[in-house]
């Protein structure tokens, strides 16, 4: 039987199912479907189990809605969706809309993270060397 809890009536693989149809659409440049089921997603999936958030979040940054982008990559690290790379990405928002000191901060915090993970993987170090670099050029 699908896996469902008492506070969410959608099932995992449903709900897994839904983020992989978002996620594809997104992939294929169909921004505003992957929108709407991010969206529906972040409204029903109150535990959190897919990274709808993170996917909205990316697709806000694209657009240039840096502040919103922003906001959502923390609450998706608020609530352990990914928390590094939810911080990554708040981080390259945070630089893109002009506010290095707090995207300076927040990446100190993440480096600090990274190394006490190191199965994190390669890409995240990369990443958090490149954003880094750019902040100290924001400064």
């Amino acid at each position: 039987m699908a896996n469902v809890d008492a506070g969410n009536r959608y099932s995992d693989e449903l709900l897994t199912g839904i983020f992989e149809l978002g996620r594809m659409y997104y992939e294929m440049g169909y921004t505003l479907p992957a929108e709407r089921i991010f969206r529906g997603l972040i409204a029903v999936d109150r535990g959190g189990r897919t990274p709808a958030a993170l996917g909205l979040a990316l697709l806000m940054l694209e657009r240039g809605q840096y502040a919103d982008s922003a906001m959502l990559f923390q609450q998706a690290a608020e609530r352990g969706i990914e928390p590094i790379r939810a911080e990554l990405g708040a981080c390259a928002a945070l630089l893109a809309d002009g506010h290095s000191a707090e995207a300076k901060r927040l990446l100190v915090q993440v480096g600090r993270s990274i190394e006490e993970r190191p199965a994190e993987g390669d890409d995240l170090r990369r990443f958090w060397e490149a954003l880094a670099l750019r902040v100290d050029r924001a400064d």
